[in-house]
C-alpha cells in the first residue's frame, strides 16, 4: 500500500456534520491489513457484512480482500440500498462491476456521502488505499465511525467533526 494518502483535517470554521444523518460512513486504508481489521471488528460489534462494502485499485487484491472478510464491494452494498438508490445503480452499473473514478464517485454521493468526501475517497483509492464502507443508517453511524477510526481510518474529517462536536457539546453543558 502506498503510505502517501493524506487524510483530510477540518478547518476551524468547517460545519460540523450530524451524523445521525448520514446513513453511510466511509474509512480510507493507508494499509490492506487495517482495513481487514476493521471490517472484522465492524461484524463482532454486529454489522452484517452485507452493510460492509470494500474497494481497492488493484481488482484482484479487492477481490482477496472480499472473499477473505465476506464482505460485498461497495456498488454491492449501495444496490443493497434498495429503494431509487439501488435501483439508479443497478441502472447505471449493471450487475458485479469494479468501480473507479467518476463511477465510485457516483456511488459514494448516492450513499450520501458528500461530493467532496467522495471525491477525496476517490483520490486516496487511486493512490493505493482500501475503501471501507458501513451502510449504518443513522442509527449506528457513531459506532461504525469509532470502530474504522480505531484502526486508523482516513473518515475526510468526519471523526474529528464528531469529536469536535462532542467537545462543543460537553462546553455548553457547563
Amino acid at each position: 500500500m502506498n503510505s502517501s494518502i493524506e487524510p483530510v483535517q477540518p478547518q476551524p470554521n468547517q460545519l460540523i456534520p450530524n451524523l445521525s444523518e448520514r446513513t453511510s460512513i466511509v474509512g480510507l486504508f493507508s494499509d490492506v491489513s487495517l482495513a481487514e481489521q476493521a471490517i472484522v471488528d465492524l461484524q463482532a460489534a454486529g454489522f452484517m457484512a452485507d452493510s460492509i462494502g470494500a474497494a481497492m485499485r488493484d481488482q484482484s487484491e479487492e477481490s482477496e480482500l472480499l472473499n477473505d472478510t465476506g464482505v460485498q464491494g461497495v456498488d454491492e452494498v449501495a444496490k443493497g440500498g434498495g429503494g431509487l438508490i439501488g435501483s439508479i445503480i443497478t441502472n447505471l452499473f449493471g450487475d458485479r462491476t469494479h468501480p473507479t473514478g467518476a463511477d465510485l464517485i457516483a456511488i459514494l454521493v448516492g450513499m450520501g456521502v458528500p461530493d467532496s468526501e467522495a471525491r477525496h475517497f476517490e483520490n486516496g483509492l487511486g493512490k493505493g488505499g482500501a475503501l471501507v464502507t458501513v451502510d449504518a443508517r443513522g442509527i449506528r453511524t457513531t459506532d461504525a465511525l469509532a470502530i474504522l477510526s480505531r484502526h486508523g481510518a482516513d473518515t475526510a474529517g468526519l471523526a474529528e467533526s464528531s469529536s469536535a462536536n462532542r467537545t462543543q457539546g460537553l462546553a455548553s453543558d457547563t
